[in-house]
């Protein structure tokens, strides 16, 4: 999941008090800097990202990790074990 257009008064505490509300099963999504606009959320799984994607909250604008920016979609995504772990919600 990407969040996007963020401003360079956004600091990683912030995003990631964010990302607490959105924790599955007791698991924060960790939280991976691309730029000084954009940071991907990386979830446990696919049912976790979809809780933010179906969530109403105007805090930060998010989308899938399949429409993230380019910076963002060259970026290795590795997980617990060191495989590839990004989902792509459609």
């Amino acid at each position: 999941m990407e969040i996007f257009e963020l401003s360079r008064a956004v600091k990683s505490e912030d995003v990631e008090r964010f990302l607490a509300d959105f924790a599955y099963l007791g698991t924060t999504p960790n939280l991976r800097w691309v730029d000084d606009e954009h940071a991907l959320a990386v979830f446990p799984n696919e049912d976790a990202a979809q809780l933010l994607l179906d969530s109403k909250q105007w805090k930060y604008r998010v989308r899938p990790y399949i429409d993230a920016s380019m910076g963002a979609l060259l970026m290795p995504m590795e997980g617990k074990q060191g495989r590839l772990c990004s989902y792509v919600l459609t």
